[in-house]
């Protein structure tokens, strides 16, 4: 009973700081959490010792014991799951204190995230990137961050605290993406110039296997030399794949091209 009490001040307490909504639920759980003991409480008065109706007074039939038992059994099942309600009331009230507490600080975090991020895409479209994904992104996030602070407004604090950080990340992801950008076209670049000098190197050894072929060719008959004609063909049409991707690769790392 005396958690009972407790609950009950609590549960008043935190009516006073969330919406109408949240609040005839908290009082309705509590209610039922009353009337689960309540019954529980019946249930155990018609079992204790009372006067000359002591149920554990000796003389009594077994049958008269065993009724005793079944009703203290009965009533143990009733409190535990009177406690058992009462205990997830109890973190309810935790989980809307700390969202009270947190709600706030989530909000400015959020707007923070959300002004970083809008200085990035404005930076990267001033660079001549394509940011159409991250400000999409970014809309997003101001659009949750909204409705954070009316579910705030209204004391939803739970829904405003998961608002926010919903819109915080939003905002993380829109700045991280137009910060990758000038990463990728680095790496591409970087890329560009091992295939040039990979290219560069073939190309050479084509050339010395060519000459290598025509000394072999104008000495040797053709049955000895005829299961590498065709090789440097081979060798010359890959090049000219890589030639390609690389063209490719090229115009990836333009900006029109992102």
């Amino acid at each position: 009973r005396g958690q009972l009490r407790a609950l009950t001040t609590q549960t008043e307490a935190a009516t006073l700081t969330v919406s109408e909504a949240d609040a005839g639920r908290l009082r309705g759980k509590l209610q039922e959490s009353e009337r689960l003991f309540g019954t529980a409480a019946v249930t155990i008065s018609e079992v204790e010792p009372e006067g000359s109706q002591d149920p554990t007074r000796d003389g009594r039939t077994r049958e008269e014991y065993e009724t005793v038992a079944a009703g203290y059994e009965r009533a143990l099942v009733q409190l535990r799951e009177a406690n058992d309600k009462r205990a997830a009331h109890g973190v309810e009230l935790d989980e809307l204190h700390r969202a009270g507490q947190e709600a706030p600080k989530a909000i400015e975090a959020a707007e923070a995230a959300i002004g970083q991020a809008v200085g990035a895409v404005e930076k990267a479209r001033g660079d001549g990137w394509k940011v159409e994904d991250a400000t999409a992104k970014v809309a997003a996030a101001r659009d949750t961050y909204i409705q954070a602070n009316t579910d705030r407004e209204g004391k939803r604090l739970a829904a405003a605290k998961r608002g926010a950080d919903a819109a915080r990340m939003a905002a993380d992801e829109a700045k991280a993406m137009v910060e990758q950008l000038a990463v990728r076209k680095a790496k591409i670049e970087t890329d560009i110039g091992q295939l040039e000098r990979r290219i560069a190197v073939v190309e050479r050894g084509i050339g010395t296997g060519r000459t290598a072929f025509e000394r072999i060719s104008e000495r040797y008959a053709e049955s000895s030399w005829d299961d590498i004609a065709g090789n440097g063909s081979q060798a010359e049409a890959a090049i000219e794949a890589a030639r390609e991707a690389l063209v490719s690769g090229r115009a990836a790392a333009t900006m029109e091209q992102q």
